[in-house]
């Protein structure tokens, strides 16, 4: 149902939680290689000697977490779609839809944490740079805004949801990293 989050295939969580802070990031993303799409993964994320290899996997990052959302959006509306119609209890109906609804806000989860995290890391491995710089406010912004959607959520249709997936998506915690990647960047 949910692909997992990763940046080029290198996985960006630990038990399918996000990471704690930026720190906790790089080394889940350096743990197991092994993992990854095998044509990104003998070369390293963002090599520090050749930027020109780092815009490369950035723009392939942004595309690798457009055809996730996509992928995600399709699937829920698909199942809006189609699922009054098949021959199913309402109970599991109701299963499968709160199912695919949990996917779509992880899938979106992951992407705004993307989003911010891939900017962080090119300013980390390059130094300041006023485009990234202005990326990453913008999508710490967007970061803290969804962040603000989700705890919406959690306190209204999100209840009915199990418990377990409110800890994947601690809302404390993706602030905990939003902060982490502001207090870096604010430092430079």
């Amino acid at each position: 149902m949910c692909k997992t989050p990763s940046l080029l295939g290198r996985l960006l969580q630990r038990h399918s939680r996000p990471p704690h802070d930026f720190e906790q990031a790089l080394q889940l993303l350096h743990m197991d290689t092994r993992s990854a799409n095998w044509s990104q993964s003998f070369q390293p994320l963002m090599p520090p000697d050749d930027e020109a290899v780092g815009e490369q996997q950035m723009q392939l990052i942004i595309l690798e977490k457009q055809k996730s959302r996509f992928l995600a959006e399709y699937l829920r509306a698909q199942v809006d779609k189609k699922l009054p119609a098949m021959p199913l209890t309402d109970a599991f109906k109701h299963t499968l839809t709160a199912s695919w609804e949990r996917t779509f806000w992880y899938t979106r989860a992951y992407s705004h944490i993307t989003h911010a995290f891939a900017p962080h890391l090119w300013i980390h491995k390059y130094g300041n740079n006023p485009t990234q710089h202005e990326q990453l406010r913008q999508a710490l912004h967007t970061l803290r805004h969804f962040i603000a959607e989700l705890e919406t959520w959690f306190s209204s249709a999100g209840t009915q949801n199990p418990y377990t997936f409110h800890l994947l998506l601690d809302p404390q915690r993706l602030l905990h990293l939003a902060a982490s990647l502001e207090c870096d960047i604010a430092a430079s």
